[in-house]
């Protein structure tokens, strides 16, 4: 069955009452849905926010991955309870909500994961870190309180959890998306076999998406869902290429600067590559400022007329502006590369 026939008959369930940590999560973790599925599968598209917490559907087989996302900030683990015990507002449980996706009549390409990013305790074991386990496979008891209390919430007598599972995502809310954006970075440089430019620009700009697909909170028939509610990996390539050709030729220009310059100097040409690299992936907040005041100096330094190599320049540079305090532990190479960076990127802001 396709996934338009079956995602007809499941129950949509937009917005709702949510904490800001759990919204951040969720974004979140949709956005590591895109990248850590970019290289298994051909054809996908991330929903944020319409059946479920997060959706991915695989186009390839044609089958539907749902996740309901919880926050959990008490540094507890959780238990049985946490799955059975009805929220408020819906007067569903969380494993009860599960179910109605998991278990209708085209659940064969469905399967639901509960990420939490606290782990899941029963009698006998704790959930690893990242690991999905089947709530069908896990300890008697606990299987059958769960079991009893779905025939109660959903009047059923034959419950099957065979496509549900619990996954314990163990990352703070809070150090999240500093692991995203170093996830990302690697995941660019292997993609474009170069160094990002600025790479929280491209996250950013995800994320924006991200945040826009999740907050639309209208209805939406099947063949619009994707354009109002989701992320494929056609528009990921697209937000990778725009970043890469807006944001790769002063780094380009940079590098071929340095090594032409620096060709008789290995160990200091050496040094001004991994500077340029620092430099690109903007490690350093107090780099980034100096970079704005060495920009503004050059700028008043084109109207002296001075005819001068920008080997040159760049190599007196600290010596004839005194007024720019350099951060003490910044080589020789770091200022170098800081001057043949901010030349640069002048003549790309200039460039339009």
């Amino acid at each position: 069955m396709s996934i338009k026939e079956t995602y007809k008959k499941l129950p949509f369930d937009l917005s709702g009452a949510r904490t800001k940590n759990r919204f951040d999560f969720e974004i979140l973790y949709g956005i590591e849905l895109l990248i850590d599925n970019y290289h298994i599968l051909n054809d996908f598209t991330i929903v944020f926010d319409y059946v479920c917490d997060i959706e991915l559907h695989c186009n390839d087989d044609e089958s539907l991955k749902f996740y309901q996302v919880k926050t959990n900030n008490t540094g507890k683990p959780n238990n049985v309870n946490f799955l059975t015990n009805k929220d408020k507002r819906t007067k569903d449980s969380i494993i009860g909500k599960i179910y109605k996706i998991s278990n209708n009549d085209s659940s064969s390409n469905i399967s639901v994961l509960l990420v939490s990013n606290a782990p899941f305790i029963n009698n006998k074991f704790v959930t690893k870190p990242n690991e999905a386990i089947l709530l069908n496979d896990i300890e008697d008891t606990t299987k059958e309180k769960i079991i009893n209390h779905l025939k109660k919430e959903i009047n059923q007598q034959n419950i099957n959890l065979t496509n549900i599972y619990y996954l314990y995502r163990n990352v703070g809310v809070d150090d999240y998306e500093n692991a995203l954006v170093g996830k990302l970075n690697k995941f660019y440089e292997q993609e474009k076999n170069c160094y990002m430019n600025k790479p929280t620009v491209l996250f950013n700009s995800i994320k924006a998406t991200a945040l826009s697909k999740a907050k639309y909170e209208e209805e939406c028939e099947f063949d619009k869902l994707y354009s109002k509610k989701g992320i494929s990996k056609q528009d990921l390539e697209k937000m990778i290429e725009y970043h890469y050709e807006k944001n790769s030729e002063t780094y380009e220009n940079c590098y071929k600067q340095i090594i032409e310059n620096t060709k008789n100097n290995s160990l200091f040409q050496l040094g001004c590559t991994k500077s340029l690299k620092n430099i690109i992936n903007a490690k350093d907040q107090k780099v980034i400022n100096i970079i704005d005041e060495v920009c503004a100096k050059i700028n008043e330094d084109m109207e002296s007329g001075n005819e001068i190599s920008l080997d040159e320049y760049a190599k007196t540079f600290n010596d004839t502006h005194k007024d720019i305090n350099f951060p003490v532990y910044l080589s020789k190479c770091d200022i170098y590369t800081i001057v043949i960076y901010s030349f640069e990127k002048l003549k790309e802001e200039l460039k339009g």
